[in-house]
């Protein structure tokens, strides 16, 4: 994040998409985001928008939805 940052134009947005789901029974390689791990990794932006949205296919599992969030520096 801290090179998202670093990069972004002055006043830039920042659109964010991560799996949410059960931390512990996450798939091998994929890193599951509670509501507060989004929000400690965005701590340093403004939130415009967040939701949460049923995962349409991604993983094809009913207990994984998707983090969205839009955000400005």
């Amino acid at each position: 994040m801290a090179e998202v940052g670093r990069v972004l134009c002055n006043k830039g947005v920042l659109v964010l998409t991560v799996l949410s789901g059960n931390v512990e029974e996450g798939l091998p390689a994929i890193q599951l985001f509670t509501r507060q791990m989004f929000e400690q990794v965005t701590q340093d932006w403004q939130p415009i928008e967040i939701k949460l949205h049923n995962d349409v296919g991604c993983t094809n599992r009913p207990d994984y939805h998707i983090w969205y969030g839009v955000f400005e520096e």
